[in-house]
Formats: C-alpha cells, sequence, structure tokens
C-alpha cells in the first residue's frame, strides 16, 4: 500500500515520464540480396519484386511495366505515329493513325475510321478490279456485249453500266463532236464507220479499241486532223477508206493495224505522203489512191510483192511509186492515169505479169515507160496520151497480151520497136494518133508479132 502511495506521490510531485523510443529506420536491402529470385539482384533489376521484371526479360507492349528495364523501350505507341493504342488502329503502321487521309484501293484502314470507304469509292457495289470508272455509280459492270449495230451522234448511251464494251455488229458515228463516251468499246465485231462529224477534230474516245472485224471507213470529216487515238486497234485485216477530210494530212496512228486488205485514199486534200504505215504488214489486196491534191511521195508504205488491183489517180502532185519496187504480180488491173508530175514509172522494176488490163494514161510529165521485167498482161494494155513519152524501150520483154493493144495520142512517140518481142495478142490493135512515130514503124513492128485474135488498126501516126 505504501509502495502505491508513494507512486503516486511521485506523479503528483511533477517528477518527468521517460519519452518513447523513436522506430528505428528501415534496414537497407544489401546489393547481393534478389527478392523476386530473378537472378538479379537489387542494383540491377528496376523492380526487385516482380521476377518477371529484370534486364533479362522482353519488353511486353501495353502492360505499363518497364519489364527490360530500359527505359528507352517503347511500351506503347510502337510505330512512333503520335497515338498509343487506345486511339491507334494499327500500333505497328505509322502510316494508320486518326490524323492520316485515307489511300484508297490499298486495304490499309489509314485514317482508322472504318466508315470511310477504301474500295468501290461510288458504292455501286462493284470493287476497284471489277470498276472501271469507280467515281460512277452508274458504270459498274466488267464487260457487255451489244449485239446489234449502233448508229449514234450522241454516243453517251454506250457505255453504262458497263467498263468494257463488244459491239456486235457496226458502229457508225455520224454529226458527233465528242467521242469521250466511246473510251468503253474495245471491240467493234463488224465495221467502224465515222462519217460526216463537222467540229469533230480527233477521235479521242477510242484510245481502248483493239479489235475491228469488219472495215474502217473515215470520210467527209471536214476538221479531222489526227487519227492518233487508233494507236491501239491491232486486231484489223479489212478495208481501210480515208475520204474527203479536209484537213487530215497524214495516217500516223494507224500504224498499229494488224493487216490492210484494202488502202483506198480518195479526195484528202491536205494529205502529202503515207510514212503513217511504215510498220503495217504488207498484205494489201487493193490500194487505190486517187485525187489527193498535195500527195508528192508514198513515204514509208510498205512495199507489197503482189496485189490485186492497183489504180494510182489524178494525183497532181505525186512524183514517184517506189513503194512498188517489190511488187511482182498483180492478180487485177494496173491503172496509172491523170498524174501531172509523174515522170518516171521505175517503182514497177519487179512487175512480171499482171493478170488484169495495164493502163497507163493522160500523165503529163512521163518520159519513162519503165517495165524492165514484165512479160505478160492477162487483159488490155493501154498506153495513151503520155504527152512526153518518146520510147517503149522500157518494156522489151513483153510477150503476151491477153486482150487489145492501144497505143493512142502521144505527140513525140516516135519508137514502140520494143514491142516486136510479143508473141500474142488476145485482142485488137490499135495504133493511132502518135505523129512523130510514122504509121510504116507502127505497121513494121506489128508485123514481128506472132498471133493477132482481132483486128489492127494504124493510123494517123505521121507529121
Amino acid at each position: 500500500m505504501l509502495r502505491g502511495c508513494i507512486v503516486l506521490g511521485l506523479l503528483a510531485c511533477g517528477e518527468p515520464v521517460p519519452e518513447e523510443s523513436p522506430t528505428p529506420p528501415p534496414v537497407p536491402v544489401p546489393p547481393e540480396i534478389d527478392l523476386d529470385q530473378d537472378g538479379f539482384d537489387a542494383d540491377e533489376d528496376c523492380d526487385d519484386k516482380r521476377p518477371e521484371v529484370n534486364p533479362a526479360s522482353v519488353e511486353v507492349p501495353y502492360d505499363g511495366l518497364d519489364n527490360d528495364c530500359d527505359e528507352s523501350t517503347v511500351d506503347d505507341d510502337l510505330d512512333g505515329d503520335g497515338f498509343g493504342l487506345a486511339e491507334d488502329c494499327d500500333d505497328d503502321n505509322p502510316a494508320a493513325n486518326p490524323n492520316a487521309t485515307e489511300a484508297p484501293y490499298t486495304g490499309v484502314d489509314e485514317d482508322c475510321d472504318p466508315t470511310t470507304p477504301d474500295d468501290d469509292l461510288d458504292g455501286d457495289g462493284a470493287l476497284f478490279g471489277q470498276d472501271c470508272n469507280d467515281q460512277d455509280p452508274d458504270v459498274s459492270v466488267s464487260q457487255g456485249f451489244v449485239p446489234y449495230d449502233f448508229t449514234t451522234d450522241a454516243p453517251a448511251g454506250v457505255c453504262a453500266p458497263f467498263c468494257r464494251v463488244v459491239l456486235g455488229g457496226n458502229l457508225t458515228i455520224t454529226g458527233a463532236t465528242d467521242l469521250g463516251p466511246l473510251e468503253c468499246v474495245r471491240e467493234v465485231r463488224g465495221s467502224l464507220i465515222i462519217r460526216n462529224n463537222p467540229g469533230l477534230s480527233a477521235l479521242s474516245g477510242l484510245q481502248a479499241l483493239q479489235r475491228v472485224d469488219g472495215d474502217l471507213i473515215i470520210t467527209d470529216n471536214p476538221d479531222l486532223d489526227s487519227l492518233v487515238a487508233l494507236a491501239g486497234l491491232t486486231q484489223f485485216d479489212g478495208a481501210l477508206r480515208v475520204e474527203r477530210n479536209a484537213i487530215l494530212t497524214t495516217l500516223f496512228g494507224l500504224g498499229s493495224l494488224g493487216s490492210i486488205r484494202e488502202l483506198t485514199l480518195i479526195e484528202n486534200p491536205a494529205f502529202f505522203n503515207l510514212d503513217g504505215l511504215s510498220t503495217v504488214p504488207t498484205n494489201f489486196e487493193v490500194i487505190h489512191l486517187e485525187s489527193n491534191p498535195e500527195l508528192r511521195t508514198l513515204g514509208d508504205l510498205p512495199r507489197p510483192q503482189t496485189l490485186r488491183d492497183l489504180r494510182v489517180l489524178s494525183n497532181p502532185n505525186l512524183l514517184e511509186l517506189h513503194a512498188f519496187a517489190d511488187l511482182d504480180r498483180a492478180t487485177g488491173h494496173l491503172v496509172i492515169e491523170n498524174n501531172d508530175s509523174l515522170s518516171t514509172l521505175d517503182g514497177f522494176a519487179q512487175l512480171d505479169t499482171v493478170d488484169g488490163d495495164v493502163v497507163i494514161r493522160d500523165n503529163d510529165e512521163l518520159d519513162d515507160f519503165s517495165f524492165p521485167a514484165l512479160r505478160t498482161v492477162g487483159g488490155d494494155l493501154t498506153i495513151e496520151s503520155n504527152d512526153p513519152l518518146i520510147s517503149l524501150d522500157g518494156a522489151p520483154v513483153i510477150t503476151t497480151i491477153g486482150g487489145a493493144l492501144t497505143i493512142r495520142d502521144h505527140f513525140v512517140l516516135g519508137d514502140i520497136s520494143a514491142l516486136g518481142s510479143i508473141d500474142s495478142v488476145g485482142g485488137n490493135i490499135t495504133i493511132t494518133g502518135n505523129p512523130s512515130m510514122g504509121d510504116d514503124h507502127a505497121n513494121a513492128v506489128v508485123d514481128l508479132m506472132g498471133t493477132i485474135g482481132g483486128t489492127v488498126e494504124v493510123s494517123g501516126n505521121t507529121p
């Protein structure tokens, strides 16, 4: 009892209460201690409480941990485009992020907006590989076939909804000024006829045309000055007729034609040569050149070896016929007529046989009758009104004329003795109106000939 009182007394007497001892500081983990047992001590391990975090670990994207203890290894925005996984639809592609612009037909959602179309931009249901115009919802079907002839002055109705069109008949274009709406046409199973189109200066719109099964007819187009849009036309084996095109100067653009069966050029006042056909195969059957006042040379016209018909008429400035230097046979007719500047026929050096008629008439400058290899004329041979012609020495080996022989109206023609080698003439012989020749000379040559199937008229061959 006393002891308790003493204690109370002491407290009452104000003696000091002892202070509590402070909490001791944590004991540092020694560097050699590896709390997470991942093989790395605390001085190497950036998080010694996680065994999956240590310098030997591979960074795991998007987990919020520095797995490899390397702050330079990114945990988010792996492509470095400024957008983390939460915003970036493809964090491996820096070109794909919400700030990017959608690039069509790549298969990538560049702008991270699935509502932006990557294909079928016009929404017509046809993807790019099938849709030739992905800006026009009215054009979507890959190829169409129109089985009938099509004549148009406003060709807008041909293509839709087709990307490529095959026309089963003829395509006739008349009265048109713009062929752009025909850009879908790939094939014409009939003929292509471009006729009477004032205001049409070019054939732009036909660039995709690859095949024409019939003929190609280009006539009466007063403003047409270029055919280059037809450069893709390679499948062709018909007749090419170019007539009455006032300012067209050449055939450039037609050099890829697979073949030309018949070439007809008539009344093209600005034409000056035929260089545009230099690469066309020499499969001509007919060549007809008529009334082209500026045509001076045949240029690089391919050299045929055989023809059916050759007609060169009324080309007043034509100077030469060298394109026929390889011609050895004409199965039809050969007509050279009314070419005012043509002075020589030396382009026919190889010609051996003409099965039809040969007509050399009204060539005002012709002074050289040069057919050095010609042996057979199956039809008539007519030599008429070639004023400067002096002799026929250029045709020394003609042996057979199946039809008539006519030599008429030459002012200075005096010597036809080269024709004395003829073995037979199937028809009449007429030699008249050649005042420098003399009837005696004409008769003497006729007497040297062999069989004559018709009558002989020799007259008016005196001064």
